[in-house]
């Protein structure tokens, strides 16, 4: 004997079958169908882009939250967004980490970047607790370095907490040699930085405009390169606390000067 269930839902299929359910929006569709496909393709993609992106349609998922998947930048998950472009930076520049360099932070890379061509590497921090550091000294007071020591100076972070980085970025030049280049980067948007010392928060963070009007006020130069590193994509990561291993490695390599979260600068002292 068959069940009254399952008699109710093999009629239900075939009622199915023999009379599918067509709404307004089926009808509307199937009648815009051909006018659609006979429009210039650009029309097309303009119009695909107005109906994706109407209000209510955006699908937020695991996107919908008020706290970051890593409440420290990325660090616990991998490498932050944010330090992958950093260290892309640099790595762009690697030709000219050579000979004696100064660097200053917590995570040296200088030795793994210019290989060979580093004789030597002394790392600078302000903080005696760093174990890490050969150099234990502030930048920010004038007369804290030696002068004319190094042939590069490395300032992949440090910039964001400094009390007066225009004369920190001076100290750091008068220990460069004639010749020796500085390479610098400084976070223009992201999530807040806090130091090792009893989470500290950072003070800065400059645009492009910005960090030029910094070293011309602290170097009085204008022979120097910037570059910007960063699209949306990278800038709603940083901001979530994801690490650069939760992107693609296309989306770290595009950049869109609109999004900057890194902003590098290369400057040259004169040899005379």
């Amino acid at each position: 004997m068959v069940s009254s269930r399952r008699c109710w839902t093999r009629r239900f299929d075939e009622g199915k079958r023999s009379h599918p359910m067509k709404g307004p929006r089926d009808t509307t569709i199937r009648v815009l169908r051909p006018q659609f496909r006979r429009l210039d393709p650009s029309v097309q993609r303009r119009l695909q882009q107005v109906i994706r992106n109407r209000p209510g349609t955006v699908r937020w998922g695991t996107l919908r939250r008020t706290d970051p998947f890593d409440a420290t930048g990325g660090w616990e998950r991998g490498v932050p967004v944010d330090r992958a472009l950093v260290e892309r930076f640099l790595r762009g520049h690697a030709v000219d980490i050579r000979g004696a360099v100064l660097e200053v932070g917590r995570a040296p890379i200088a030795a793994s970047l210019g290989g060979s061509a580093v004789r030597s590497v002394e790392v600078l921090d302000d903080d005696p607790q760093n174990n890490r550091a050969t150099i234990v000294a502030d930048p920010c007071e004038a007369g804290s370095l030696p002068p004319r020591e190094f042939h590069c100076c490395i300032i992949p972070e440090g910039l964001e907490w400094w009390r007066r980085p225009d004369v920190a970025l001076h100290s750091l030049w008068e220990s460069l040699r004639p010749g020796g280049v500085m390479l610098h980067a400084v976070r223009s948007i992201g999530y807040p930085l806090l130091s090792d010392r009893g989470g500290e928060p950072d003070r800065w963070r400059l645009t492009s405009s910005g960090l030029v009007e910094l070293l011309l006020r602290a170097l009085g130069r204008t022979d120097m390169t910037t570059e910007t590193f960063g699209s949306l994509t990278t800038a709603l990561a940083c901001q979530l606390g994801l690490a650069s291993s939760d992107l693609r490695p296309e989306e770290l390599r595009g950049d869109d000067i609109r999004y900057p979260i890194v902003v590098g600068s290369r400057v040259v002292k004169p040899q005379a």
